[in-house]
């Protein structure tokens, strides 16, 4: 945004214009306070900009941004918690708020709400939905999102192979992966392998109208679902169709998965990831809905891809809350961070960003407006002790992946202490 095209000129009588509405420079803050969020190095780049942007805009207030990659957040977020020294503002996942929430180590925002300090008063319902917890919202909505199946299509042109990214099933998953991997070198696979992905087991269950979860936190599937789902990516890795456990182990963040290592045609992220994604590579990355049989649904949903939440541990409400309505509403925030995290809550942030889309943002924008029609309710909130179960269910299918296991084996242990976690968590 430092070159004053005509475009930008225009992007700045609108920012200046949502200013004055939204009262972004009419008072200051006094304080210091700490960010906290999971990332990557696209989204780490954008939000360090964010912080810097509104460090600059109140300068006599300061954030300081801390960031880990998802596997190592969440442990070291627990680690915060019981050593009571939590960052001021953090990022939350739906998976987690129930219980960040019901354990306290979130504040209600529903004050901040009210006092429009935070100004979600054209947010759609189903961000207040996402971050609601018995009546109370704990998180900010920072990026509407859905489920998707990147694809190389550099890849696939080269081999002549050639799906419906909106309609394709199962069956022609396995087929065109099979395809990649007998005619690529060897090191090069149709898809990485699913089998460890929770989020995947929750959209295979959702296509055959179960579920993870009911409403009351109970387990909403048996022991012969887990054995039928990995029975599947037991086969697709032993048939070609994936890539080897080895590979998925070695598959620990984004830059070494699939598509960016240009080790497979296929692979599988949130939508907002498009545009991290596409940084990593010089192929042609495109968008796709996860395979579903005919006349099932995809399974799908609109999500909030992250939330932003105040800590129980906020030494500074006002400016916390200042810091995160300037986050979702201010220009200058929504014109770094843009589409990366999902697409903005608001319709003015929206407009805002549409004339300068990105290739990758256009595409995600266009892919979350296909599937309105074809995408299902939310799923409930995830219970207390879901983020454990979830760390099982990974446990035990790289038991599976790599042979030490059998299906039906893993699938009974790991059910068992699904249970048992939901039991001593009630």
């Amino acid at each position: 945004m430092s070159n004053l095209t005509r475009r930008n000129f225009g992007k700045l009588a609108l920012a200046t214009s949502v200013l004055a509405l939204t009262g972004a420079n009419s008072t200051k803050a006094a304080g210091r306070i700490r960010h906290f969020w999971w990332g990557n190095k696209e989204r780490d780049k954008r939000t360090y900009a964010t912080i810097d942007a509104f460090n600059a805009a109140f300068s006599d207030s300061t954030v300081v941004g801390e960031t880990l990659g998802w596997r190592d957040y969440w442990p070291k977020m627990a680690t915060q918690v019981a050593g009571k020294n939590m960052a001021d503002v953090i990022q939350m996942d739906y998976r987690y708020i129930a219980e960040y929430a019901r354990r306290g180590a979130i504040k209600s925002l529903n004050s901040h709400l009210d006092s429009r300090a935070i100004d979600m008063s054209d947010f759609a319902q189903f961000s207040f939905d996402g971050g609601t917890v018995d009546g109370q919202v704990y998180g900010v909505n920072i990026g509407t999102n859905s489920q998707f199946v990147p694809y190389d299509k550099t890849l696939l042109d080269q081999l002549g192979l050639t799906f419906d990214p909106y309609k394709w099933n199962w069956d022609e998953f396995v087929k065109i992966s099979r395809e990649v991997t007998k005619n690529t070198p060897d090191g090069i696979y149709g898809s990485v392998n699913n089998g460890g992905q929770e989020v995947w087991l929750d959209i295979w269950l959702r296509q055959k109208n179960k579920a993870l979860y009911h409403e009351n936190g109970d387990l909403a599937f048996d022991q012969k679902d887990i054995e039928e789902y990995w029975s599947f990516w037991v086969d697709c890795q032993e048939t070609g169709v994936s890539w080897p456990a080895t590979e998925e182990a070695a598959s620990t963040s984004m830059a070494k998965s699939g598509i960016p290592t240009k080790k497979t045609a296929f692979d599988s992220y949130w939508t907002n990831q498009i545009v991290a994604i596409q940084k990593l590579t010089d192929h042609q990355i495109e968008m796709a809905t996860i395979p579903h049989n005919p006349g099932d649904s995809p399974g799908m949903y609109y999500k909030c891809g992250q939330f932003i939440s105040m800590s129980r541990d906020t030494q500074d409400e006002s400016l916390s809350a200042k810091y995160m309505n300037f986050f979702i509403r201010d220009p200058r925030a929504v014109g770094i961070l843009k589409l990366e995290r999902g697409v903005p809550g608001t319709k003015e942030m929206r407009d805002f960003l549409k004339p300068g889309y990105s290739r990758e943002e256009a595409i995600m924008v266009e892919y979350l407006e296909g599937i309105e029609g074809r995408t299902k309710k939310l799923p409930p909130v995830p219970p207390k002790g879901a983020g454990e179960i979830d760390r099982a269910f990974e446990r035990y299918w790289e038991g599976v992946a790599f042979g030490k296991t059998k299906i039906a084996s893993a699938a009974k242990s790991f059910y068992r202490e699904a249970e048992r976690i939901r039991r001593k968590q009630g």
